[in-house]
């Protein structure tokens, strides 16, 4: 069931592209491509729980995230993009060490409203799938035979499905530097948890919270670009 609820957005946002941009007249006169930072207020309470009861730590309420975003479309209308992103987060008590580590790519599609001569902001929807690693440290060998002896550590993994909404505001307050600022709601789920080739269902529940993000996208060319024809010749 969330396969086919993700296939059917998914196949929603295709169309709906298709159609945008098989428009005569459309012709892209807004992109973006640049680096984002931000953090994603996730709720992972099913998971603390299952940690805490196996006498692991609880994992902090929020997970900074990194990545690279890119999108391309009309300033005052449809936009397309994708987005990678790679977060973690991690919590440690005595020996014990509990780590989250995600990545996550996505397709997005967005609707923009000019707000100025080089400003906007969008209504978007993103879809897209990835992958959760839960490394679990028991305790640190104290030398190599103990290391190769006692279990000490334990790696589980996730494949998951992300669905956000979200609202986004681009600017450039100087020529060479454009920023893009978005708020979003990030959804994640998926249906099990892998180690070492065994699989167990799921017990934790889905990660889902608010994501805020920051874009940065620097365009140097400005600070080399000559001097425009119209300034040529002009002196005091």
């Amino acid at each position: 069931m969330r396969r086919i609820a993700v296939g059917s957005i998914l196949c929603a946002i295709l169309l709906t592209s298709a159609a945008a941009w098989g428009q005569d007249e459309f012709v892209p006169d807004h992109v973006f491509t640049g680096l984002s930072g931000g953090i994603w207020l996730a709720d992972s309470s099913g998971l603390n729980k299952a940690l805490e009861d196996a006498g692991y730590p609880a994992l902090p309420g929020f997970s900074t995230m990194y990545g690279q975003e890119s999108t391309a479309g009309l300033r005052d209308g449809p936009r397309l993009g994708f987005r990678v992103l790679y977060g973690s987060a991690r919590s440690s008590a005595g020996e014990r060490i509990s780590k989250l580590g995600v990545t996550l790519g996505s397709g997005m599609i967005e609707w923009g409203f000019p707000r100025g001569p080089a400003s906007s902001v969008a209504l978007g929807l993103s879809v897209g799938a990835g992958g959760a690693v839960l490394t679990l440290v028991d305790h640190r060998p104290e030398t190599f035979c103990d290391a190769l002896v006692t279990p000490f550590r334990a790696e589980l993994t996730r494949w998951l499905y992300t669905v956000e909404p979200s609202v986004s505001a681009d600017g450039a307050p100087v020529g060479w530097l454009e920023i893009r600022l978005q708020l979003g709601y990030l959804f994640a789920f998926g249906r099990t948890w892998k180690a070492s080739g065994a699989e167990f269902q799921d017990e934790t529940g889905n990660l889902g919270g608010p994501i805020v993000e920051a874009s940065f996208a620097l365009h140097l060319e400005c600070l080399t670009a000559p001097p425009s024809e119209g300034n040529e010749g002009v002196t005091d």
